[in-house]
């Protein structure tokens, strides 16, 4: 009957059959039953699916032949489906089609025509539609502003997307979570920070909270751009949304961190544990990190001890930015007790490399080399960057042989010199041979 006929046309467009849906079509006609609306609808559907433009025409003609008048799911179904396939201008033809039949179009398919004609590059087009939409006394809703703003967003139209979704607030449809999502991502993909902040104070507004990875992001972006001022009003207004936590203000002191301010550090590492919330090791590291940067080398080994003291178990990072700290200072010597330590919980070729350098520089080399000796027998790696710090440390300490014969002994390391390495050799080389002549 024509009911399980219409199924069976419907499944075998579902089930990738072309060929099964339009026999069996012929054969009802042949048989005697007459195709209805559904019959019509679930035909035009699958061919507009499978971009067969001419006979989906020929089928929506036969329909208005047999006095089945195309309604608005026929419509709204071809254009659908032809904007999902990139039949933007098939589509169109079907959207003038049915207006000259009288159909009026709802927001369904000026959302997805508006989608079409953007996606097509033809975003003056779509605005027309748009505004086409609000003169003939429609109403967009949440679908159709999102397809807008998600056209004038993609063609780099950011002021015009914001003024859009104004608008959209104040003809009172509030966007949904994901319209704000979709927005924020693209805005922040455009490096435009100033704009993503007037959309998290319209989501406050509409009571949709921003996610607290999406204030980072924020701070992130304002803080890579050097406006730490802004930086810090979005960390204000944040608290006053949602509580930051540990990884919030690890970015701001890492941030403040660049800027060689261990004040604004400390601020944010008190104010951290005032709130409540239990400083990560990255809190510490990133802590440490800036102390010795700025010559506070005392200090950084005092936070070191204090994180352990509060069952902050260092991790192999941890180890090397004091170990760095200590060295960058001069004190390798003393940064010895805290280096055995961490080399007997962590195998870690960045925490030799610091030490290596640090003997290095301090001259004392049989110590270097015997590190770098240690490090083959535990099954460390050494890189290139230690090889060239201990060869261009040699060389400066007037140790020509040993910096020549480390470099021959590189591939017994199993490392290879790099540009930089030769460098090294070749800069030596000359000052050597100008010294002879001289």
């Amino acid at each position: 009957n024509l009911y399980i006929c219409n199924l069976l046309v419907d499944s075998f467009w579902r089930e990738e059959k072309p060929g099964d849906a339009v026999a069996l079509f012929k054969m009802m006609k042949e048989k005697g039953e007459v195709p209805n609306i559904n019959t019509y609808n679930f035909l035009a559907k699958g061919l507009a699916k499978a971009g067969d433009g001419k006979m989906l025409s020929s089928v929506v003609q036969e329909m208005e032949d047999k006095g089945v008048k195309p309604n608005l799911t026929t419509y709204n179904t071809l254009i659908g489906v032809l904007v999902q396939t990139g039949s933007i201008e098939v589509a169109m033809k079907f959207f003038d089609h049915m207006l000259e039949n009288g159909v009026k179009p709802n927001n369904y398919t000026y959302s997805h025509l508006i989608d079409g004609l953007g996606k097509a590059g033809k975003l003056g087009e779509a605005q027309n539609l748009f505004t086409g939409l609000k003169e003939l006394g429609g109403s967009p809703d949440e679908f159709v502003y999102g397809a807008l703003l998600s056209n004038l967003c993609n063609a780099g139209k950011y002021k015009s997307a914001w003024d859009a979704l104004r608008e959209m607030r104040a003809a009172g449809i509030k966007p949904s979570r994901f319209t704000y999502l979709t927005l924020v991502d693209t805005l922040k993909e455009a490096d435009k920070p100033d704009l993503v902040r007037l959309v998290f104070d319209a989501m406050h507004k509409d009571e949709c909270t921003p996610h607290i990875v999406a204030y980072h992001d924020l701070i992130e972006r304002y803080g890579m751009s050097g406006d730490l001022d802004k930086a810090c009003q979005v960390f204000k207004e944040m608290k006053q949304a949602c509580p930051p936590d540990v990884g919030t203000y690890n970015i701001m002191m890492r941030l403040y961190g660049r800027e060689k301010d261990p004040q604004k550090c400390r601020k944010f590492f008190i104010d951290m544990e005032r709130s409540g919330i239990e400083p990560s090791v990255v809190s510490y590291s990133t802590l440490i990190q800036i102390l010795g940067q700025t010559g506070n080398i005392k200090e950084a080994c005092n936070l070191f001890k204090h994180m352990k003291k509060k069952g902050c178990k260092p991790d192999a990072v941890a180890y090397g930015t004091v170990l760095k700290a200590m060295v960058d200072a001069g004190q390798v010597e003393k940064a010895v007790s805290i280096f055995e330590e961490g080399k007997k919980l962590y195998k870690d070729l960045v925490m030799y490399g610091i030490m290596i350098d640090g003997y290095g520089k301090a001259r004392k080399f049989d110590k270097a080399l015997l590190l770098l000796k240690e490090m083959r027998a535990k099954g460390i790696q050494p890189d290139v960057v230690i090889f060239n710090s201990l060869i261009a440390s040699l060389f400066k300490g007037d140790e020509g042989e040993e910096a020549y014969d480390l470099f021959r002994k590189m591939s017994k390391y199993g490392c290879e010199p790099n540009r930089r390495t030769k460098d090294i050799i070749n800069s030596f080389t000359r000052k050597a041979m100008s010294r002879k002549r001289k």
